[in-house]
């Protein structure tokens, strides 16, 4: 600006001028940049906190009150740490938002412009920064599954799954951790002799339980190397299921005896209790039940009636008539468990001897009349093929 001031001068000098004479001044005024401040010089925040607006954090003005603010640009020197960039409302509010995933530091300055123009030397603008810091905050681990559903049958051995788990970490900017651990936990450990673990590398083992089956739900928790500071997660959860298809197991029974000894002729023979110990398989089978046996004898002529077992284990057969001999007996059981999977529904054949004993028969007399007649003092008969003997037994 430009400033005028008017003075009057007197001279005492008695042949110099007389009155007042009248003088004009001039200054020039320079221009002053205007003044920037702020709420504070480093505004800390949290990696992926929500858009942020703070409130008269920037206070500009000129330093001269007959001038205004024409202009306040904003820069940043690591733009990428935003996805909006910072900028300021007329009234001073700061607006910024931060990228996702992205922590670091940046330098934030501002410059403003007033209409003081730079006249003569003048300063119409001035420049202040700020800084923001956004510090880094652990994201949890992810990873998935090969499978949601593992199918082993019973009784399988140990199972070994290579990259069964495929993890990350988190997102780029956590690409220099690792995970450290995982935790597996089953809702059915009864299932397992050995129980299901996952190892660094993704591999899942576990080891069916001898004559068990079901389904488990497996749990797996895992943990990163980022820790919690700033309430950062270090750990994530996901399950999947592990199916053990049942196999029937062969029943099983015990003989009363190795050999039964009969004799000859003995007709009908009945023997309670000859099976005991009947059981369709071990405990995961007790709902099941034996439902036949089924029974081979050799030397079936030894048998009016062939052997046979009904389900409470009675032994049961006929002999024939005038036979003797031993005969082999072959005794399966079987279950209703069935042979789905590879499943035994029959078992071991067992067998016995059955030995009928030779009992000697008396021969047989038969005469061709029951009445001989002869005469007085007729002496001595001979009468001709007056009887005839048949034995029962050959070599008799």
């Amino acid at each position: 600006g430009f400033l005028l001031f008017n003075a009057g001068v007197s001279s005492a000098v008695p042949d110099a001028h007389t009155g007042n004479d009248l003088a004009s001044l001039g200054v020039t005024v320079l221009n002053l940049a205007p003044n920037i401040s702020f709420a504070t010089n480093t505004l800390a925040l949290l990696e992926d906190s929500a858009a942020l607006s703070v409130p008269a954090f920037l206070q500009v003005s000129p330093q001269e009150t007959n001038q205004t603010i024409t202009n306040v640009t904003v820069t940043a020197s690591n733009p990428a740490l935003f996805s909006v960039q910072p900028r300021f409302e007329t009234n001073g509010t700061l607006n910024l938002t931060l990228a996702g995933d992205v922590s670091g530091s940046s330098v934030i300055t501002v410059v403003a412009t007033d209409d003081g123009g730079t006249a003569s030397g003048g300063a119409d603008r001035s420049t202040n920064s700020f800084t923001v810091t956004v510090t880094a905050v652990n994201d949890a681990p992810s990873f998935t599954t090969a499978t949601n559903n593992v199918v082993v049958l019973e009784d399988a051995a140990g199972q070994t799954l290579p990259g069964f788990v495929t993890a990350s970490v988190g997102p780029a900017d956590e690409a220099g951790q690792g995970v450290t651990n995982y935790t597996v936990t089953s809702s059915l450990p009864g299932l397992f002799a050995v129980g299901p673990a996952v190892a660094l590398d993704g591999t899942l083992t576990f080891t069916p339980a001898a004559n068990s089956n079901g389904i488990a739900t497996i749990t797996v928790i895992a943990q990163d190397n980022g820790g919690t500071a700033n309430g950062g997660a270090d750990r994530a959860t996901n399950s999947f299921t592990i199916t053990v298809s049942a196999v029937n197991d062969a029943p099983s029974f015990t003989m009363a005896s190795n050999n039964v000894v009969v004799l000859e002729d003995a007709g009908l023979v009945t023997l309670a209790g000859f099976i005991t110990s009947v059981s369709p398989g071990p405990a995961d089978e007790a709902a099941q039940s034996v439902t036949n046996f089924v029974v081979v004898a050799t030397n079936s002529a030894l048998f009016a009636v062939a052997p046979a077992i009904g389900t409470n284990g009675t032994l049961t057969f006929t002999a024939a008539t005038n036979v003797s001999g031993v005969a082999t007996v072959f005794v399966q059981a079987q279950d209703d468990g069935g042979t789905a999977n590879g499943g035994t529904n029959g078992s071991l054949k067992q067998s016995f001897t059955i030995t009928i004993s030779d009992v000697n028969d008396a021969p047989i007399i038969t005469l061709t009349t029951n009445t001989v007649f002869g005469s007085e003092d007729s002496g001595a008969q001979t009468i001709t093929a007056f009887a005839t003997f048949l034995t029962i037994e050959s070599g008799q």
